[in-house]
């Protein structure tokens, strides 16, 4: 178990579940939730390089923007229909 570094929780439309909830640790690695099923994990968003230090869902609840110690902030599409390979749909280097 890795001690949580950013949390971001939502009142999502787009699941069957209210709340979703997004969290990350010590990895590059960022974890969805549905709070109803706290023990299993909704997916998995993988693409910095460095510790995730920030988390912030959009207003409208599609989008999750990361922020991690390497240096860059990716946007991704957290609807349950969007596809693994498509999630990323935005990425921002240090200095942009």
């Amino acid at each position: 178990k890795c001690p949580i570094l950013a949390v971001d929780s939502v009142e999502s439309p787009y699941f069957s579940s209210s709340y979703i909830v997004a969290t990350a640790g010590v990895d590059p690695v960022i974890h969805m939730w549905d709070l109803r099923k706290p023990n299993e994990e909704l997916f998995s968003l993988q693409g910095h390089e460095g510790n995730v230090s920030g988390l912030a869902f959009s207003p409208d609840m599609s989008q999750l923007v990361s922020n991690s110690m390497d240096g860059t902030v990716r946007q991704w599409d957290v609807k349950p229909v969007a596809s693994v390979e498509n999630r990323c749909k935005r990425l921002l280097q240090g200095g942009q």
